[in-house]
């Protein structure tokens, strides 16, 4: 569980001076590579059985001080209000569907380079970008489509 090399976010930390626990190393290795988009409970699940001392505050903590030190990006709220959150953050955008809160992500669909050609034409220094559009996924929309047509067939 203390996979220290390779981990941007871990050497994200230890660059800024941030003590380097077991607790922080474990939500870090979590969040590395995963694209599920979690909010800090579900970050608390996956890792309780395995920290069982482990509070969800050091989660609120250690997610806090990585999006500052722009290491992951918050890409909005679930439903319930709480902050989710994407350790990818080179630009992409994310489709957040509003019916089920999956979140996609789709690469390459914004150019860096015209993203800072046109901050550059306003003097603009950008520090990151984070891209989300709020919408339908296609399984609830042939959900929606299905439960209209069981409610039509029954009238």
């Amino acid at each position: 569980m203390n996979k220290i090399q390779d981990n941007p976010l871990i050497e994200g930390l230890r660059a800024a001076g941030a003590k380097i626990t077991a607790q922080r190393i474990a939500i870090c290795n979590w969040l590395y590579g995963n694209h599920s988009h979690p909010t800090a409970a579900a970050v608390y699940e996956a890792l309780r059985d395995d920290f069982p001392t482990m509070s969800l505050a050091t989660v609120y903590n250690t997610l806090s001080l990585l999006e500052k030190l722009d290491l992951i990006h918050e890409i909005g709220r679930a439903s319930d209000g709480s902050a989710r959150y994407d350790a990818d953050t080179e630009p992409h955008l994310n489709l957040v569907c509003t019916v089920c809160e999956r979140v996609i992500d789709i690469p390459d669909v914004v150019d860096s380079s015209e993203l800072e050609r046109a901050a550059a034409e306003h003097g603009f220094q950008i520090h990151d970008a984070s891209f989300v559009a709020h919408g339908i996924c296609a399984d609830c929309q042939r959900d929606a489509e299905s439960h209209q047509k069981e409610m039509s067939e029954e009238v």
